[in-house]
């Protein structure tokens, strides 16, 4: 069984489930209503900036995802690098990266 705390140098993780927003890219990704992510928060996003939405959220309230409403951005705030995060997770949030690099490619002009 995987522990609930993670220690990497200073910094010791939590293990916990976030919900995640149905339709938002990073649901494409993960495929999942729920997913339990590595984080450990001495700071968290208090105000989203214009234009971003909150994708992700952990049961004590904190944005754990974002995404632009109208842009190809997605961010995430737990550490998909985090010794024992299934391989599929840990790559979900580059995986989406990389298909919205791949769909902007296909609309740029060529030079």
């Amino acid at each position: 069984a995987r522990s609930t705390r993670v220690r990497r140098g200073g910094l010791a993780w939590t293990w916990h489930d976030v919900t995640v927003s149905a339709g938002s890219l990073l649901h494409d990704a993960v495929a999942a209503d729920t997913i339990s992510v590595a984080s450990g928060h001495h700071q968290a996003i208090g105000t989203l900036a214009e234009g971003l939405v909150a994708t992700a959220i952990a049961a004590d309230g904190v944005v754990e995802a974002v995404e632009h409403a109208s842009e190809p951005v997605i961010a995430v705030q737990w550490h998909p690098e985090a010794e024992g995060t299934p391989v599929e997770l840990a790559s979900a949030p580059f995986a989406a990266f990389a298909d919205l690099v791949h769909a902007g490619r296909s609309t740029l002009a060529p030079r």
